[in-house]
């Protein structure tokens, strides 16, 4: 498949498609168009392998005894992961509670506008209530 082809056929596979989990992410379709090369030569400098497994499978179903292989990669990743989202979520606390105080006017506001506009245009609740 030549390249301009290639990214064609990404970008219908990507954020423009019906797809739901078929779709080629915009990071991905920015790398290729960024990169020089076939299809065949991007393959081969790839780095990032969900990318790579996301064509295969939507290329071809994924080979068993690849996913076989995979399944310790999986592991250790996600054996890794609680300590580290721990500390990141310790870390992230004070950012948040600030974050939250800055917020908190802001979206009392917001909530008032809303309500008065809510008035404006129903001045009466509908009385769904009573089957009318």
């Amino acid at each position: 498949m030549e390249r301009e082809k290639f990214i064609s056929w990404l970008k219908k596979e990507g954020p423009y498609s019906a797809r739901e989990g078929e779709r080629a992410c915009v990071d991905a379709i920015a790398w290729v168009e960024a990169t020089p090369g076939t299809p065949q030569e991007l393959w081969e400098v790839c780095q990032r392998g969900g990318w790579m497994e996301w064509l295969l499978a939507v290329l071809t179903p994924l080979n068993a005894e690849y996913l076989a292989a995979r399944a310790p990669l999986y592991a250790k990743y996600n054996a890794a992961l609680p300590p580290l989202y721990a500390e990141y979520l310790a870390a992230r606390a004070p950012l948040n509670e600030k974050y939250r105080a800055a917020l908190a006017p802001l979206y009392a506001k917001h909530l008032a506008a809303r309500a008065s506009l809510i008035r404006k245009f129903y001045p009466a609740i509908p009385p769904v209530w009573e089957g009318k």
